[in-house]
């Protein structure tokens, strides 16, 4: 049997990154399974965003108005031009196919159309308004993949129907491992906590928690981040220009020298800081992170980290304490964050991928 045509629509250059994954820069499940439909034998090709012309300007106009939300036009329209190219679109980003959805709801675009979402679709004090504006181009969506089972409901929800299921979107194991066989070995990590990232982070609680104790913290922040506390000599700052300053081999030598991965955030109102969860499961790290009840993995009860409330500095500092000062519990973590990879992985998010693309 034929395998569809896919296009992918993703809301950032799918050529830009496959090459970064290409150079070893970067692990592939940043590219949600793209490569992995190709590998598995699916004709695929991709419209890149440019950011410029007319409907893409049209789009931004329109986007601005909050009950209204159609994504990048300028890809859309040519995707409509194209559409005797392929059989199915492929969204790994959930904006990019809600124009669309709307020409397929009226039958007016008579390609399957599957979409991942990331965050939730209804944001602020106009969300019950926007789950009426919104149901025209969620439904008209033959599949929806989401990241989390809470933004899956909302799917539903607004499409009145069962249109949603959580993917079980994880690293890229073999990247990791790849890497770290080529950087030196490291038998005793000269830091106790590092945490990484710029999205939601409250680093200004991770700070009045380690001030003035023992552990040794390292912290790597955009420049514009804004800490209220002016760390003690156990922890050190660092300001990056850019979010892609380090690289991913960069990052998992830092990774390796530290016990503790910590994501510290304000209240979560989306998946702010999945991507670190990733990084510590791949590489086998215990995990301290702000309760976020949109990450499926729970570190608790799969026994690698500790859920804290939000701006809790004690509860870090007694958490991390408890941990530091126990080694066969770190070990114990070490050895069930690893473990939790074999279930959240880019290649069985992938293949949920392709079991929703083959139902169509």
């Amino acid at each position: 049997m034929m395998k569809p045509r896919i296009l992918v629509l993703n809301a950032y250059s799918v050529d830009r990154v496959t090459d970064e994954i290409n150079r070893q820069l970067k692990p592939s499940h940043h590219l949600y399974g793209v490569l992995d439909l190709k590998e598995a034998g699916y004709p695929v090709i991709y419209i890149e965003p440019t950011k410029t012309g007319f409907w893409y300007k049209l789009g931004t106009y329109i986007g601005r108005i909050p009950l209204l939300r159609v994504g990048d036009l300028g890809v859309q329209m040519e995707a409509f031009k194209r559409r005797k190219e392929f059989d199915v679109v492929y969204a790994p980003a959930q904006s990019q196919t809600m124009f669309l959805g709307v020409l397929s709801y009226f039958k007016i675009f008579n390609r399957k159309i599957i979409a991942l979402a990331h965050h939730p679709l209804l944001r602020g004090k106009l969300g019950k308004y926007q789950k009426h504006s919104l149901h025209f181009a969620i439904s008209g969506h033959a599949k929806w993949g989401a990241l989390s089972n809470i933004v899956a409901d909302e799917v539903n929800t607004i499409a009145k129907r069962t249109v949603a299921e959580c993917f079980k979107w994880g690293p890229d194991v073999e990247y990791y491992d790849r890497i770290n066989a080529n950087l030196p070995a490291v038998t005793a990590p000269t830091v106790d906590i590092i945490a990484i990232g710029r999205t939601g982070r409250d680093y200004s609680t991770l700070v009045k928690a380690f001030n003035n104790t023992s552990v040794k913290v390292e912290i790597y922040c955009h420049k514009e981040v804004k800490i209220d506390y002016e760390p003690t000599e156990n922890i050190k700052i660092y300001y990056l220009d850019k979010p892609e300053s380090l690289s991913y081999p960069e990052l998992i030598a830092l990774y390796k020298n530290a016990k503790i991965l910590a994501v510290p955030m304000f209240k979560a109102t989306s998946l702010s800081g999945l991507t670190s969860v990733t990084d510590a499961i791949a590489l086998g790290m215990p995990l301290f992170i702000t309760e976020n009840k949109f990450i499926e993995i729970d570190v608790e009860k799969e026994g690698f980290g500790h859920w804290l409330d939000p701006y809790d500095a004690d509860g870090w500092r007694a958490k991390a304490q408890q941990v530091l000062n126990n080694p066969d519990i770190l070990k114990s973590m070490q050895e069930r964050s690893r473990a939790v990879s074999a279930s959240f992985n880019t290649k069985v998010y992938a293949r949920q991928l392709m079991e929703a693309i083959d139902s169509l």
